[in-house]
């Protein structure tokens, strides 16, 4: 049997008839919590250090020893000749099989601020038409960052490791685990100088917020000149825009910046998480995290109309709709048109 087809209206005078939920009031404006409400933070988890963010290094190699499922590229053959005619070998590049071995692209992601000898993973992919990467081994790989002339940071060797969780994964990709060790430290930028107001050179760093937010930035900002004790009139942080805060490190911390920086990341702010839907087409999934609201609007999907005559929550919205037995995809298409009409007060990601 088909199941009916009911408008929801969302309408405070009817609902107050018993008939529909009405779209209710904000968490905020009904003096509750609620279930998206503040949560308590630190500047570490919304804001990074500009110009400490981890980067990629990354080098082209071969994985060798498998077992017939390498790639037959000329690329190969020609790594090959190459590794033999530095050991002295002068191969015919034509004659040589490649069936063992696979020409890969090695990448990691390392933070500045590891010592020289550290070791870390490195991820391993093919490049050609390998078919598994399963019990290879990768020859000695340099990495470096940007481009192949740029200075090399660290090498890569080991065993390449397939499957993830449980087996899950692709079969052409894998990791050497503790594969390379840092041969040089990444050049790290946070800490920027200027001539101070005394003619000295003066140290500072902005900090990066993990989204745009005026009232985020403003409670970092403030968080960090409370906690340093700074006075009004010379506060070592001010917001730049609304993701972004410049902090100037004071005299006291001239020559230990570093433990500023810790100091300063662990400085409590309250944070709301951002309006944000994601909605996942292909599973139906719709994910809402921060508070979501939406403005007066009426629209129609299909035989729904839509009717909001008070700027309220989309979880109202959505249990509504649930009441109405609305699938997962007529859900999604809702949502689609609260944006498209400019009443939904979130970032709209579809995957």
């Amino acid at each position: 049997m088909r199941k009916p087809i009911v408008a929801i209206v969302i309408l405070t005078a009817v609902a107050a008839a018993g008939t529909i939920p009405a779209l209710a009031a904000a968490p905020e404006e009904r003096g509750e919590a609620g279930p998206q409400a503040v949560r308590a933070s630190t500047v570490r988890g919304v804001a990074e250090v500009k110009g400490a963010q981890e980067q990629q290094i990354f080098g082209i190699g071969l994985v060798v020893g498998l077992r017939g499922t390498g790639d037959k590229g000329r690329e190969t053959q020609k790594r090959i000749a190459q590794i033999m005619i530095a050991s002295g070998f002068n191969p015919a590049t034509a004659e040589l099989a490649t069936k063992n071995a696979a020409l890969v692209i090695v990448t990691a992601r390392i933070s500045p601020f590891k010592q020289q000898q550290t070791k870390f993973d490195v991820t391993v992919s093919a490049m050609g038409d390998a078919s598994s990467l399963q019990g290879g081994e990768l020859l000695a790989v340099p990495l470096h960052a940007d481009n192949p002339d740029a200075a090399i940071y660290a090498r890569a060797q080991g065993a390449v490791v397939v499957g993830g969780l449980e087996g899950a994964g692709s079969p052409t990709s894998g990791m050497v685990v503790n594969g390379a060790i840092l041969e040089r430290e990444i050049p790290c930028k946070a800490i920027q100088h200027e001539a101070g107001a005394s003619g000295q050179e003066a140290g500072y760093l902005e900090l990066a917020l993990n989204h745009e937010d005026v009232a985020l930035a403003r409670s970092v900002a403030e968080g960090i000149n409370t906690a340093q004790r700074a006075p009004s009139d010379k506060p070592l942080a001010r917001t730049v825009n609304p993701a972004l805060i410049r902090v100037d490190i004071p005299e006291t911390y001239k020559d230990k910046p570093w433990e500023f920086v810790d100091d300063i990341m662990n400085v409590p702010v309250v944070a709301e998480p951002p309006a944000t839907v994601v909605i996942n087409e292909r599973t139906g999934v719709v994910v809402i995290t921060g508070t979501v609201r939406v403005s007066p609007v009426t629209v129609t999907v299909g035989s729904t109309r839509i009717e909001v005559t008070k700027e309220g929550l989309l979880s109202d919205i959505e249990r509504s709709a649930r009441r109405g037995f609305y699938t997962n995809a007529e859900m999604i298409a809702i949502i689609k048109e609260l944006s498209r009409a400019r009443a939904l007060q979130a970032r709209l990601i579809s995957n």
